[in-house]
């Protein structure tokens, strides 16, 4: 991340909807709400975050996409520190969860293993910078 500049993070990703910029702060977004589930589960008493419709995950996409164009127009350092902080955020909470939260029935895999979803745009990034 750290060698992409203003002109990568404007580049089209997939269907040219968004760009390079609005994935990776789509992605920091992400990661920040699924830190602030498993802390508010966790504060509950919850052995899990309770889980988001389909339909609601698509609306907070298509809402916030406009805002992370603007972040992506912005300081790329301030993005990807953000990226990287929110990240850390997620994977900390994670990494410190009991072994037995990972055998919960019905459990999202995407809850506990955040590099299916980093992965999933990852890949788009690669290949909008090609």
């Amino acid at each position: 991340m750290a060698g992409l500049d203003a002109a990568s993070l404007r580049r089209p990703v997939g269907d040219g909807t968004w760009n390079v910029g609005q994935t990776l702060a789509h992605l920091a977004f992400w990661d920040r709400l699924m830190a602030a589930r498993w802390e508010a589960a966790a504060g509950a008493g919850l052995s899990q975050p309770v889980p988001i419709p389909g339909a609601v995950a698509d609306l907070l996409n298509d809402s916030l996409a406009p805002a992370w164009r603007i972040l992506s127009e912005g300081d790329p350092k301030a993005l990807f520190t953000e990226v990287v902080a929110a990240t850390s955020a997620v994977d900390s909470i994670i990494d410190g969860l009991p072994d037995q939260t990972f055998a919960i029935t019905g459990l999202n895999e995407r809850v506990v293993d955040r590099s299916l979803h980093r992965t999933e745009h990852a890949d788009q990034i690669d290949a909008a910078l090609r």
